[in-house]
């Protein structure tokens, strides 16, 4: 923690997708918007900008997803883990839409298990994969 501290969490904010803190500070801003076109419009043009940017793009899959646009998230979820392949919240959002929305279990425990091999500490991960593996007797 303190050798985090020290580079003042730059390697965390790095890892999770933010260059900067002020890029941080804009996302959170956009997802706080109350009016769903303007979240949409001001998260078109963060991307435009930051194309490569792990949040944003995880937060544009979120958001269709929510908004019951399934195979708009499922494109959103699909670019975001082409970027950023080892996302574990986005393999596990991934996984529940395939499962739920797709009914496609076979692609869905392969993410929670890969969301689970890279962050040993992810529960969710590891519920979702045992309890998708159990329902297709594995």
């Amino acid at each position: 923690m303190k050798d985090l501290q020290s580079e003042h969490y730059h390697s965390l904010l790095q890892f999770i997708g933010f260059e900067n803190r002020s890029l941080l500070e804009e996302a959170i801003r956009i997802m706080q918007l109350p009016d769903g076109e303007d979240k949409d419009l001001e998260l078109d043009a963060f991307l435009d900008k930051y194309p490569e940017n792990g949040f944003g793009l995880f937060l544009r899959a979120d958001i269709a997803d929510r908004k019951k646009e399934f195979r708009k998230a499922k494109k959103y979820y699909e670019d975001l883990l082409e970027k950023i392949p080892d996302s574990p919240s986005g393999r596990v959002n991934y996984g529940v839409l395939l499962e739920e929305n797709f009914n496609d279990p076979e692609s869905a425990s392969a993410n929670y298990i890969r969301s689970a091999a890279h962050d040993a500490n992810f529960f969710a991960a590891f519920f979702n994969a045992a309890r998708v593996l159990a329902r297709l007797n594995r």
